[in-house]
């Protein structure tokens, strides 16, 4: 009897839990939806804060060149006759980044950020559903769900896109994968402090992790493609 009422007990519980993620999604997705309507009806492009700096530096690569987003004031006016932003975010990110999102800055600025958000959110539910392939939609959803996804997306962070390959780093070791070890661990040095971090924790790893190190050279192949004077404007403005 014991047993049965814990069981029902747990059954219960993980229905509740489920049912208030399912509510937490649903708002979460109708809240971005509609925040994304309302900025576009009412002509306010600057929705999706953070993302403004990615797709003005995407804009002024395309049209200026690799070292432009390092151009304080060429970001300040785009943002300013383009996005009707007060302020100014600036660009703080390596080649590595910008290889990524430079295909953005062909689009308006709306539909950029739906489509970086889609797919960031896509990879999000994709790496999560992997961790846990034999459980149903229902047990994972609480964790595709939390709100710190739809605060992210919101904000137009590529927190969610950086915690995707970090998982999949995670899940190449599991499965010894090693080339989607090396893609991710790669694809993380978007971020400066991981760029430090990553390989110290390949090496730590044993023999797995120094295999997968051996494959970052290819995380190098972005530098080749924008030069390497967009390095040295990237290292001139974090020593500012």
């Amino acid at each position: 009897m014991g047993q049965s009422s814990k069981n029902h007990s747990n059954t219960l519980w993980n229905q509740r839990a489920t049912a208030f993620a399912a509510i937490i999604f649903v708002c979460g997705m109708l809240v971005f939806v509609i925040s994304t309507v309302k900025a576009i009806l009412a002509g306010k492009s600057l929705f999706g804060i953070d993302f403004a700096a990615f797709w003005s530096a995407s804009v002024l690569t395309l049209s200026n060149g690799t070292t432009a987003p390092f151009d304080g004031a060429l970001m300040r006016a785009l943002q300013i006759t383009v996005l009707n932003s007060d302020g100014i975010l600036l660009w703080h990110y390596p080649a590595t980044y910008m290889t990524l999102i430079r295909p953005l800055g062909l689009l308006p600025y709306i539909p950029a950020l739906i489509l970086f958000s889609l797919i960031s959110l896509s990879l999000w539910v994709f790496v999560v559903r992997k961790c846990w392939p034999d459980q149903t939609w229902a047990a994972v959803l609480p964790v595709l769900s939390a709100p710190v996804v739809w605060l992210n997306l919101a904000q137009g962070q590529n927190g969610v896109f950086t915690a995707a390959l970090l998982i999949g780093f995670l899940l190449g070791l599991r499965d010894n994968r090693i080339w989607l070890t090396a893609a991710c661990a790669a694809l993380l040095l978007i971020k400066p402090h991981f760029g430090v971090l990553m390989p110290v924790v390949l090496l730590m790893l044993g023999r797995l992790g120094r295999r997968a190190c051996s494959r970052l050279p290819l995380s190098g192949w972005p530098r080749r493609f924008a030069g390497s004077h967009t390095g040295r404007r990237f290292s001139q403005t974090r020593r500012c």
